[in-house]
């Protein structure tokens, strides 16, 4: 979960909202979507042990165009633009530990391609590796935390900051932003086939993890929102190591952008992980014209995650790829989760619980209002359209690949 958007997203928020304290209205809003979507997941993936996510619950529960609709969506957004996205980002951080100014995709494209490697490997490896970065960082964040709450307590007060005034169609965009931070909530069911005893473990996990990442996350935007003048933090890419700069100086923004820089890093590794194994699961179904080897890291979808990624870092700049990632996922999210309401199972343990589905609808209430809020914005605006055009692209692509395969069978 901990990716790229919690450390870019809050600059772009102060930029739009012009207040520290609805820029933490909308991370605790966020939270509350994203535990009852963890929540709703949990109940989806007891009902449903295969790996694959949003493609194998619409899939199987509603169509396999709308699950292809999914697995496009991942293709294209939920994996491949993540990656780019936390690949520009570790970018952003990376270059100026090295005092360079270098082109678009410098940095970021040979990180795609190292992880790409590593993953190729197997899955053994690279989530052992993952692991161990991962409990490196949360404790590294945990320090940056501590550190930052106990320079904001000493530190003289800013000056008040008069009310904000803006629409509710653009706190609904930020919300779309602090989405995408909180995305990574279901990642696990992309590996449910690979996961002992799923039943139990992937509802706890999701949910356990949901939770103290949206504590963390509201006590570091917290440091993050308030640690200096709105006019030295509003618009920043890299609004972290500039507000930790402001509060404990150079060694201490040094200090957060290698922190940062790690954290990004594991965060293309785990999209890298699990990504490619949609993609594989497309392919099993035929609906996808990958190789796919039984027991083997999927090699050939990997290869065309990194490839994919790899365009968009050099094409897409950062806060187009914020927009557009954080409004598709949270749609392809929403269609899965009402899956849910349609769920008979013969298996009394298996149907979800009355407070299953209520987070269910909560989350599902949610998505549609952000999203209706969000198109009031500015019904021409280019993250909308992108999201549009995907989704057609993806139809069209259904069509041409289930010809494809049904003139093969032939």
């Amino acid at each position: 979960m901990i990716g790229a958007a919690v450390f870019t997203s809050a600059g772009f928020s102060l930029a739009t909202l012009r207040s520290p304290v609805w820029v933490l209205v909308c991370w605790a809003i966020g939270g509350a979507i994203a535990v009852c979507g963890a929540i709703s997941y949990g109940a989806l993936a007891v009902q449903i042990r295969e790996s694959g996510g949003e493609y194998v619950y619409l899939a199987r529960r509603v169509h396999p165009l709308v699950g292809f609709l999914a697995g496009w969506v991942s293709l294209l957004a939920g994996f491949t633009g993540a990656l780019a996205f936390a690949a520009s980002t570790f970018e952003v951080y990376a270059a100026p530990l090295f005092q360079l100014e270098v082109p678009r995709g410098t940095i970021a494209v040979p990180l795609i391609v190292l992880c790409a490697v590593q993953h190729s490997l197997g899955v053994a490896g690279g989530a052992l590796l993952q692991n161990v970065v991962v409990i490196a960082k949360l404790l590294g964040l945990v320090v940056l935390l501590v550190l930052g709450m106990g320079w904001l307590v000493g530190r003289q007060p800013l000056e008040p900051i008069p009310p904000a005034d803006f629409a509710w169609t653009e706190l609904a965009r930020q919300l779309t932003y602090v989405y995408l931070a909180y995305a990574g909530f279901n990642a696990a069911v992309y590996v449910t086939e690979e996961v002992r005893n799923p039943r139990h473990i992937l509802p706890r996990a999701m949910l356990v993890g949901t939770v103290v990442v949206t504590l963390l996350y509201l006590g570091l935007n917290t440091v993050l929102v308030f640690a200096g003048p709105l006019d030295q933090l509003a618009g920043q890419k890299d609004i972290a190591a500039v507000a930790m700069g402001l509060l404990g100086g150079p060694s201490a923004e040094v200090f957060t952008r290698v922190l940062i820089a790690t954290a990004l890093a594991t965060s293309a590794s785990a999209l890298t992980m699990s990504g490619p194994r949609v993609y594989a699961k497309m392919s099993a179904d035929g609906l996808f014209p990958l190789p796919v080897t039984a027991g083997s890291a999927p090699h050939a979808a990997i290869a065309l995650q990194a490839v994919l990624a790899i365009i968009v870092v050099l094409v897409v700049g950062l806060e187009q790829q914020l927009g557009y990632l954080g409004f598709v996922l949270m749609l392809s999210s929403a269609g899965a989760v009402a899956t849910l309401f349609g769920i008979r199972s013969s298996d009394p343990d298996d149907r979800p619980t009355w407070w299953q589905l209520t987070a269910a609808a909560l989350f599902v209430v949610a998505v549609v209002l952000l999203a209706v809020l969000t198109t009031r914005r500015d019904p021409y605006d280019p993250v909308l359209l992108a999201g549009i055009i995907t989704l057609a692209a993806g139809m069209l692509a259904y069509y041409i690949l289930r010809a494809y395969s049904n003139q093969l069978k032939c």
